[in-house]
């Protein structure tokens, strides 16, 4: 999932890192009309998605934290992930630094 923000105090996502990880299917639980985020391999719940998010999809998925898996930057080759080490680049911390420099500062 990329572009997170905040709303609530979960992890809220506007948009699958790859369309092909998940799937969405109806849910009427809870009386509810929503739409809820599996899987694509595994069928688990990984949450819902909701039309009220920001530009440009308009989507919030919103995943519940024990779906998630935190992976260093430094560790996502050797653990299988080395294909999305692009989506850092340009990347900055909330104190406005580049992802690179704060890391070359702290080694």
């Amino acid at each position: 999932m990329s572009k997170e923000f905040r709303k609530a105090g979960r992890k809220d996502f506007s948009k699958p890192i790859s369309a092909q990880s998940v799937k969405e299917k109806p849910d009427f639980s809870h009386f509810m009309r929503r739409t809820e985020v599996i899987g694509s391999k595994s069928d688990a719940h990984l949450g819902h998605v909701f039309a009220d998010g920001p530009l440009p999809t308009g989507l919030r998925y919103c995943i519940n934290t024990a779906a998630l898996r935190f992976i260093p930057k430094d560790q996502l080759s050797q653990k299988g992930y080395g294909n999305y080490l692009n989506l850092f680049e340009g990347c900055v911390n909330s104190d406005g630094k580049n992802y690179k420099d704060n890391l070359e500062n702290l080694l």
